[in-house]
C-alpha cells in the first residue's frame, strides 16, 4: 500500500484480511473485536476452531488481534454486518473519477495514486513504483506531482495532496496536516477540492464515530454483565458465609453445653466424696475420744473389744471414697467444624 495514499487506505477497510478481497456484494460481517471479515471465512474460522477446541464451538479467534469472540449460535450469518462498507466504496469510486491512477502497478485489486512524473520516460509514478525507478534510472529527473494536476504540489510531510490553506502559518496544508498540528489555526479550503474535501473527512469520521460508539456500547454491556455476576458471587459467599457462622455457632453451644454437664457432675463427685470423707474423720475422732481409755495401760484391754473395735474401723474404712475415685481427670474436648 503507498504511503499516504487515501485510496488504498479505503481499500484496505472494504476489504477481507484473511482472503484479501474486496466485500462487493458479501456481506461483511464484524467480530466483537470490530475487525471485519468476509461471512464465509469467519465460516472457516469456525470451522477451524471447532477442530482445535470442540468445547468452544461458537468461539474464534481474531487472526489480526488474537480476541476471543462469540458467534451467536456457532453461525457467521448471526454476527453484525459492517454496513459502512458501501460507504466507503461509494467515497472510492469518487477518488477514481477525481484522481490519476499509477498504470506500471494497476491490477484488478490494487490501485495507487501518482505521486511522482519523470521528466526522461514521461509517466506517472506512485511512491512503490518510484523507489523502484530511482533504483533502475538513478539519474532520472523527477518532480512531485499531485493525483489531478502534474503542475499540482504534494504535501512534503505525508505525500497527499494539498487541500488547504493555513492563514496562520502561511502555507498550503494537506487534510492530514489539517487534523493534526494545524487543527486549531484559522484554515480555509482550496477552491477545486474543498467543498468535496471536507464531504470526505465528515464520512470518514462519522463512520469513526459510530464505529467508536459501537465499541462503547459493547463496553457498557460487558461492565454490566461484569456487574451482575459480581453480585451473583458476592450473594453466594455471603449465603455461605452465613451458613459455616450459623454451624458453628450451633457447634459452640453444643460444646459449651457438654463441658457445663461435665463440670456439673465433676463438682457432684467431689462433694459426695468430700462428704464421705468428713463422715469418716467424725466418725474415726468420735470412736477414739470414747475409747481413750483403752490407751491406759493399767487398765487392761480384752480382746473381744480390741475385736470389736477393729471390726468398726473396718467398717468406716470401707465407706471412705478411694483415691482414683476422688481424683478429678481433665476432660477431653476437641472442636471440629
Amino acid at each position: 500500500m503507498a504511503t499516504g495514499s487515501v485510496y488504498n487506505d479505503l481499500t484496505e477497510i472494504i476489504s477481507c484480511q484473511i482472503c484479501l478481497e474486496e466485500f462487493q456484494d458479501q456481506n461483511p460481517r464484524q467480530l466483537s473485536c470490530l475487525h471485519v471479515f468476509c461471512e464465509q471465512c469467519v465460516e472457516n474460522l469456525l470451522i477451524k476452531s471447532q477442530t482445535v477446541n470442540s468445547d468452544c464451538p461458537g468461539n474464534v479467534i481474531c487472526p489480526v488481534c488474537k480476541a476471543k469472540s462469540d458467534v451467536p449460535g456457532g453461525c457467521a450469518a448471526n454476527l453484525p454486518i459492517f454496513f459502512h462498507s458501501r460507504k466507503i466504496e461509494d467515497v472510492r469510486k469518487q477518488l477514481d473519477e477525481r484522481h490519476t491512477v499509477c498504470k506500471i502497478c494497476q491490477t484488478d485489486t490494487h490501485k495507487a495514486y501518482v505521486s511522482s512524473y519523470c521528466l526522461q520516460s514521461c509517466s506517472g509514478l506512485c511512491n512503490a513504483c518510484r523507489l523502484k525507478h530511482d533504483k533502475r534510472h538513478p539519474n532520472h529527473s523527477l518532480i512531485a506531482v499531485s493525483a489531478t494536476t502534474i503542475n499540482s504540489i504534494m504535501c512534503p510531510s505525508h505525500d497527499t495532496h494539498f487541500e488547504y490553506y493555513c492563514m496562520t502559518c502561511g502555507t498550503s496544508i494537506c487534510g492530514k496536516c489539517y487534523l493534526g498540528p494545524h487543527s486549531d489555526h484559522q484554515i480555509f479550503g482550496l477552491s477545486y477540492d474543498s467543498k468535496e474535501a471536507n464531504i470526505e473527512i465528515k464520512e470518514l469520521l462519522m463512520s469513526e464515530l459510530e464505529s467508536a460508539d459501537q465499541a462503547l456500547t459493547r463496553l457498557d454491556n460487558i461492565q454490566d454483565a461484569v456487574t451482575d455476576d459480581m453480585k451473583k458471587i458476592r450473594s453466594e459467599i455471603d449465603h455461605d458465609h452465613k451458613v459455616q457462622l450459623t454451624q458453628l455457632n450451633e457447634r459452640h453451644e453444643t460444646l459449651c453445653a457438654d463441658l457445663d454437664k461435665t463440670e456439673e457432675r465433676i463438682i457432684e463427685d467431689i462433694i459426695k466424696s468430700r462428704n464421705l470423707l468428713q463422715d469418716a474423720q467424725q466418725q474415726l475422732k468420735k470412736l477414739l475420744e470414747e475409747n481413750q481409755s483403752w490407751l491406759d495401760p493399767v487398765k487392761g484391754i480384752s480382746e473381744a473389744h480390741v475385736t470389736g473395735v477393729g471390726e468398726l474401723v473396718s467398717t468406716i474404712v470401707q465407706h471412705i471414697p478411694s483415691t482414683e475415685a476422688v481424683m478429678i481427670k481433665q476432660p477431653k474436648v476437641m472442636l471440629s467444624v
